[in-house]
């Protein structure tokens, strides 16, 4: 019962980590290319999207992962 707790508190923790900081930063930068400086000029953050997977590679093509997704699941 310990390893489960070992693993689902932290992952939910992640979670909610990951959720909140993807909220706030749409939240204080609605549009793609804003800036906003913390520690200038050693901590800006900028709102930038990637549509596509790790470091960009195939953006715009949202269907490969699906079925990638689709796959790994059988």
């Amino acid at each position: 019962m310990k390893i489960r707790a070992a693993f689902w508190l932290p992952a939910l923790l992640g979670l909610g980590v990951d959720l909140l900081s993807k909220y706030l930063m749409f939240a204080l930068l609605p549009e793609k290319g804003q800036r906003l400086p913390i520690l200038s000029p050693l901590l800006v953050l900028q709102h930038e999207e990637n549509r596509g997977g790790v470091f960009g590679v195939l953006q715009g093509r949202g269907y490969v992962f699906a079925v990638l997704s689709v796959i790994a699941l059988g």
